[in-house]
């Protein structure tokens, strides 16, 4: 019975471990990729802003 509980013991210790780290595994990968989003987003907002101005500059360089 004290080899059984010690197993069972040590198993639930690891798969807490195991668990925690996965939980945190998932929250920081999370975390990570809501703010690559986040900056992906602004930059290509950004791009496309001066990508636009640039268009819109070469435009009336060379049509008007």
């Amino acid at each position: 019975m004290l080899f059984f509980f010690n197993h069972y013991f040590f198993f639930w210790l690891f798969y807490f471990r195991f668990l925690v780290f996965c939980f945190f595994f998932l929250w920081f990968f999370n975390w990570l990729f809501f703010w690559f989003c986040f900056f992906l987003d602004f930059f290509d907002r950004f791009f496309c802003y001066f990508w636009l101005r640039l268009g819109r500059s070469f435009s009336r360089f060379f049509f008007l």
